[in-house]
């Protein structure tokens, strides 16, 4: 990655870990790999809302996949952009965080962080 696309990338999470901004602009195209009902599922990851989570149920049903809900959480789990597809705020039906690549107490703390910027 050129330089000016690295600073471009760590001003925008320095963004995002301060609160200034609710995204966290990728400065490649973000759905260059997976396949199409990958690609699909990230791209609806891109549209929840910062601050709010959504269950693996929702997100199917968004992607038009209601019956496919095992492939959307697999989909999920295979982002390749922590953060930048915001795949931490998938959630299971019951409330509970559910896993992350990055571990379950680092997906809370995003919950949290995110949800904590919103009653600022």
């Amino acid at each position: 990655m050129p330089s000016d696309q690295a600073a471009a990338l760590q001003r925008a999470f320095t963004a995002y870990f301060t609160g200034a901004q609710h995204t966290v602009q990728w400065p490649l195209a973000p759905f260059s790999t997976g396949t199409p009902q990958q690609q699909q599922v990230w791209q609806a990851l891109a549209a929840v809302p910062y601050g709010t989570t959504i269950s693996y149920t929702a997100l199917a049903a968004r992607c038009g996949l209601a019956h496919a809900v095992r492939a959307v959480a697999s989909a999920v789990g295979k982002n390749p952009l922590l953060i930048v597809l915001p795949c931490h705020r998938i959630i299971r039906q019951d409330g509970s965080v559910g896993q992350y690549r990055a571990g379950t107490a680092m997906k809370q703390q995003l919950i949290t962080f995110e949800h904590d910027q919103l009653t600022v």
